[in-house]
C-alpha cells in the first residue's frame, strides 16, 4: 500500500535516499542540519526518512539485553519491595541464561561507574559473574577497590571467588583485595581462628562497606560450584537439604525464608557473618536458571537484595513460584 507521499510522485533516487538516512541516523544530523548540508529543504528530507523507514532500508535495533523485559522487571521489583529489577532477554534458540545476565549485569554496572560515585564493589563468584566481563567497560575514574566477599577454591580459578574479584580489578583498572583462606575450613575452631587475625578482620571490614555487593546464588545440586568445588567432603548435599538449606549466598546456607539452618557448615564459613548482610549498601542479587529459584525466593524474601539481575526464564518462573507462598 502506498502512502500519500508515493501516490503524489515521491519516490528520491537511491544514492539521495541513503545519504540522507546516514547522515540522520548514523552521524546523528537534525533533519534542519541535512537539509542545510544537502541543500534541499527540511521537508523533503523529513519524507526521506519516512521512505527509507518504509522500505526497511532503516531498521531500528535497539542493543540492550533489557529490551522486551521491562514489564516482567517491574512485577519482581513490586513483589519483593526491589529498588530495581534487570531481566535479560535469552534467545529463544540458546539454553545459556548467563550469558544474557551477564551482559545484564555489565550494562547495569556500566551505567552506575559511569556516575563515577561508585568506589568500592565486592563480588561472589559464578558463571554470571564472569560473563558480565566480557562487556564490562574499562573504569576511568580513580581509586576503585574491588573486594572478593568470600573464601575461594583450589579448582576452577576463572569462575571462583578469587578469579572473579582479579579479572574484575584488572578491567576496571582497580586494586583487589581477597579473603586469603578457603570457602570452608575443616572445624569451627580453624574458621573462628583465622576470623580473628588482623589480615580477615580487616577483609571483612572492607566487605561489609562496599559500595555495591554482587552476590550470587547456589542451589544445592550438581549444577552448584560450590556442591563440585567447594563443599566439604564430610558435608553431603543430602543432610543439607534435610536441614532444610535450599542453597547458599555467599557459602551460607539458608531455609526456604531466608534464615540460616542449624547445620555446622554455616560455622565454618570463611564470608561476612549472616547478620551483617543486611548492613551492605546495595546488594545486588546476579542468579539465572530455573534450579535456582527457591534459594533466590529465599534471599528476597527475607529482604537481604535491593537489586536482582536475572533472565526472563526465570524471572518468569520465579514469579509463579512466588504466587504461591
Amino acid at each position: 500500500m502506498q502512502t500519500a507521499d508515493e501516490k503524489n510522485g515521491f519516490i528520491p533516487e537511491e544514492p539521495f535516499l541513503s545519504k540522507v538516512a546516514w547522515l540522520y541516523h548514523v552521524c546523528g544530523l537534525t533533519q534542519s542540519e541535512v537539509a542545510k548540508e544537502l541543500g534541499t529543504t527540511r521537508l523533503k528530507i523529513n519524507k526521506t526518512i519516512r521512505y527509507a523507514r518504509r522500505q526497511g532500508m532503516v531498521q531500528i535495533d535497539i542493543a540492550s539485553p533489557f529490551t522486551g523485559t521491562y514489564e516482567l522487571a517491574d512485577h519482581l521489583a513490586s513483589r519483593y519491595s526491589l529498588k530495581d529489577a534487570y531481566v535479560g532477554l535469552v534467545a529463544p534458540e540458546s539454553n545459556d541464561c548467563h550469558e544474557s545476565v551477564g551482559t545484564a549485569l555489565a550494562f547495569y554496572l556500566n551505567d552506575l561507574l559511569a556516575t563515577k560515585k561508585i568506589k568500592s564493589i565486592g563480588v561472589a563468584w559464578g558463571s554470571s559473574l564472569e560473563c558480565s566481563l566480557k562487556t564490562l567497560k574499562p573504569y576511568s575514574g580513580s581509586e576503585m577497590d574491588v573486594v572478593s566477599l568470600m573464601g575461594g577454591v583450589s579448582r576452577g580459578t576463572s569462575i571462583n571467588s578469587f578469579g572473579i574479584a582479579a579479572n574484575f580489578a584488572s578491567i576496571l583498572n582497580a586494586r583487589y583485595h581477597l579473603f586469603a583462606a578457603p570457602i570452608y575450613c575443616e572445624s569451627e575452631a580453624l574458621t573462628q581462628t583465622l576470623l580473628k587475625t588482623d589480615l580477615l578482620k580487616d577483609q571483612i571490614k572492607k566487605a561489609i562497606s562496599v559500595d555495591i555487593a554482587l552476590l550470587s546464588a547456589g542451589d544445592i545440586s550438581k549444577k552448584s560450584i560450590l556442591m563440585n568445588q567447594g563443599l566439604p567432603r564430610d558435608v553431603t548435599m543430602a543432610e543439607l537439604k534435610k536441614a532444610g538449606a535450599v542453597g547458599d549466598v555467599l557459602g551460607r546456607f539458608l531455609d526456604s525464608e531466608g534464615k540460616l539452618v542449624k547445620h555446622p557448615i554455616n560455622d565454618r564459613v570463611i564470608s561476612p557473618p549472616y547478620a551483617s548482610f543486611k548492613q551492605l549498601k546495595h546488594a545486588v542479587l546476579v542468579a539465572a536458571g530455573v534450579h535456582k529459584i527457591p534459594i533466590m525466593h529465599a534471599a528476597l524474601s527475607a529482604d537481604l537484595i535491593h537489586t536482582l539481575i536475572t533472565d526472563n526464564a526465570t524471572a518468569e518462573r520465579l514469579l509463579r513460584y512466588a504466587g504461591s507462598d
